[in-house]
């Protein structure tokens, strides 16, 4: 501390002090969801999980400590995600040596997993969604409203494509309008 500091001013942080929903819909704007699918097609899906995992401590570092997203739906996406690649191994190695029957309880145990990671990213897409809609006060018919059909069907790539609209549109609305002539 230098002799010059004032002891008794408040400390300096950088505190992000920006409005509520544009830090939030900055903070959650993504890459592309092509650049999302692709990953999460190249990762066998292990990269949605870690998405979902990001998603969840930015919303959640914006949320009150009653609303929060639960850690347990990104701790299941995660585990089953692994699990079902790991196992997809042992069941490639079954199936070229053609022990069948080990084949079998592989691609059912996959099988389980696979379910049980879709049911979880279903939950977790409409938490998030709930959240998002909540903090920025989004009403039923807005044009930034995520439909729960397209929400269902898409999940997490139906959220980031949302919330990088919502950002564009605000992006767009904070340059104001275009005036150059040609």
């Amino acid at each position: 501390m230098k002799k010059t500091d004032n002891i008794y001013a408040p400390p300096k942080s950088a505190l992000n002090i920006e409005k509520r929903g544009d830090g939030l819909i900055s903070d959650l704007e993504w890459k592309s969801t092509w650049w999302l699918l692709f990953l999460a097609i190249i990762t066998l899906g292990i990269y949605i999980a870690h998405y979902a995992k990001r998603q969840s401590a930015v919303i959640n570092s914006y949320s009150e400590s009653d609303k929060l997203l639960k850690v347990r739906y990104v701790t299941i996406i995660m585990l089953t995600s692994y699990l079902a690649v790991i196992l997809l191994f042992p069941s490639i190695y079954f199936e070229v040596t053609k022990q069948y029957e080990y084949v079998n309880l592989f691609d059912s145990i996959d099988k389980f997993l696979t379910l049980f990671y879709s049911v979880y990213l279903v939950i977790w897409s409409f938490e998030a969604r709930s959240r998002v809609h909540q903090m920025l006060s989004i009403e039923k018919g807005d044009a930034k409203w995520m439909n729960g059909f397209l929400t269902f069907f898409f999940t997490a790539y139906y959220v980031n494509y949302k919330i990088n609209i919502i950002n564009k549109s605000r992006t767009n609305k904070d340059a104001g309008p275009d005036v150059s002539v040609e």
